[in-house]
């Protein structure tokens, strides 16, 4: 007699020669074929840094479930109840896991699952906590929104994220370069920062004030001049007179024009002004005065 698959029951009887009976059941399973899965979760895809959930597959056979196992025990785990997890960060790639079941009798089946984990779009860029450009003496703090480990240089050499910058006049590169290039797209960034000249204060008068000034000949000009940063020079018709600062000087009627200039340097720009002094004639009588009238009696 040939058997299907399955649990099969015989009920087997006996008598003796006295005609008393006794019978029994016995019970047996015929499996040679391994269990069904009845579950097989879909394929998956996740972006790196994103947590999985797992998944669970289901299986029946007729002698019973022994246990689940897989391929990939380095980055994979499956408990007996079919759960399927990760056993820690998994790096950007695709993984196929033969997820295998087995019966009491031994006997296998097996499928195969999909992960794909797809590289991260989160942002790694150079940011500042102000707008360039910005005025030589000011400072700024230069940052970066990675968020896994990396590099932030300026002009080549590295310095601390957050770090407050005190700079020289002129136009700095900022990069930032995160360590991870193969599970994130975004590696890096680059933004330049521009620190741009301060004028110089100049302070600059004609007879103590900052405007052109008349005077009456032999009256004399005093031009002064200071400035905070910079070199000073002080003309006179295009004639330097630096060295008469803040000096009276004899002028004779005329016109004339005073520059003030300043020579800046890394930090600083030039700047200059310009004052006009005017010497006008004395008009003021010069006549010959007696202390008594004339005519008068001699000795007197």
């Amino acid at each position: 007699m040939e058997l299907s698959e399955g649990i099969h029951t015989f009920e087997a009887w006996a008598n003796d020669s006295y005609n008393n009976v006794n019978y029994t059941n016995v019970t047996f399973t015929i499996d040679s074929i391994g269990p069904t899965f009845t579950i097989i979760p879909d394929n998956a895809s996740i972006v790196y840094g994103n947590t999985w959930a797992g998944v669970t597959f289901a299986a029946t056979d007729i002698s019973l479930i022994d246990n689940y196992f897989i391929n990939d025990t380095d980055n994979f785990v499956i408990n007996s109840s079919g759960y399927l997890n990760v056993t820690k960060q998994l790096a950007v790639g695709e993984y196929h896991v033969n997820v295998s079941v087995n019966d009491t009798f031994g006997y296998i089946n097996s499928t195969t699952y999909n992960l794909n984990v797809s590289q991260t779009l989160s942002l790694c860029q150079v940011l500042f906590n102000e707008s360039s450009a910005l005025t030589y003496s000011q400072e700024f703090e230069v940052y970066t929104n990675c968020d896994s480990e990396f590099k932030l240089y300026k002009n080549g050499s590295e310095i601390s994220n957050n770090s407050v910058q005190s700079l020289a006049a002129g136009t700095y590169n900022f990069t930032v370069i995160r360590t991870d290039n193969e599970n994130y797209s975004n590696t890096r960034d680059e933004e330049t920062f521009t620190i741009n000249k301060a004028t110089p204060i100049l302070t600059y008068y004609l007879n103590g004030v900052t405007d052109n000034v008349t005077v009456i000949y032999p009256n004399q000009i005093n031009a002064s001049a200071s400035v905070n940063h910079g070199t000073l020079a002080i003309y006179l018709n295009g004639s330097d007179v630096t060295a008469q600062n803040n000096l009276y000087q004899d002028l004779s009627v005329g016109n004339y024009v005073f520059d003030f200039n300043v020579t800046g340097n890394e930090n600083y720009t030039d700047t200059s002004a310009t004052l006009y002094g005017n010497v006008t004639i004395n008009n003021s009588a010069c006549d010959v005065l007696f202390n008594t009238s004339s005519p008068i009696t001699y000795p007197n």
